[in-house]
């Protein structure tokens, strides 16, 4: 064989092969170098603290609720994603909704919906039956948090512990939860967690809820 066909063949398998490796990549999984650093609040069907985040199986044998990531920083595929609000609506395994604030651009909300699920596979893309630009509310006063869309309300009351001093918990969620470390975990549970539309409606008071911070980057993720 002549020494340029070897080498012809040996571009082409690696052409070939590299390809292959591409499109078995998972999917909402990016390759590109990115970052973020937000705030974090999550109000679900499960009591409170939801075993989902030790690893164990939720209190009502599934999980749904609602989670807000209120970015400070971040950046993805070079779309800069400072102070984008994203509200997630979800029954876990099974549908999942993202709503983004209307000051975000039509470039900044296709780029955060795929961003959701590299940084946190539970936002997984395949489930994704919704995205819309609406206006997203937040009201703190001390103790209480709320967030409400058009169509979703998440009210959550902090909970208290020894000496009425806040209830934290370090270190979750467990490794088998697919999220990035929750920094300044603060345990709430919920006044009202509500979500109306024409397929999927729930609405639960008692439950679980939290707030936290998360910063990761990809090279910590990988």
């Amino acid at each position: 064989m002549k020494p340029w066909i070897f080498a012809f063949l040996l571009v082409f398998i690696a052409l070939l092969f590299g390809q292959l490796m591409s499109d078995r990549a998972e999917p909402g999984v990016s390759n590109t170098e990115w970052s973020i650093q937000a705030a974090y609040m999550d109000a679900c069907c499960c009591a409170p603290a939801c075993p989902c985040l030790f690893g164990s199986a939720p209190t009502l044998g599934f999980c749904e609720g609602v989670t807000l990531i209120n970015i400070d920083k971040a950046s993805f595929e070079d779309v800069i994603l400072d102070d984008v609000k994203v509200l997630a609506v979800y029954r876990g395994g099974n549908w999942i909704k993202f709503y983004v604030d209307e000051s975000a651009s039509a470039e900044q909300t296709k780029a955060v919906v795929k961003f959701l699920p590299t940084f946190e596979k539970f936002f997984a893309i395949e489930n994704v039956v919704e995205v819309q630009n609406v206006p997203i509310s937040i009201e703190q006063a001390e103790g209480s948090f709320k967030v409400s869309t058009p169509n979703t309300t998440a009210h959550i009351q902090m909970m208290r512990g020894q000496n009425g001093e806040t209830i934290s918990i370090a270190n979750l969620p467990a490794p088998s939860f697919p999220a990035p470390p929750f920094l300044d975990h603060v345990q709430y549970k919920t006044i009202l967690l509500k979500h109306e539309s024409e397929q999927e409606t729930f609405e639960h008071s008692g439950t679980n809820g939290f707030t936290a911070k998360i910063k990761v980057n990809s090279s910590e993720a990988h």
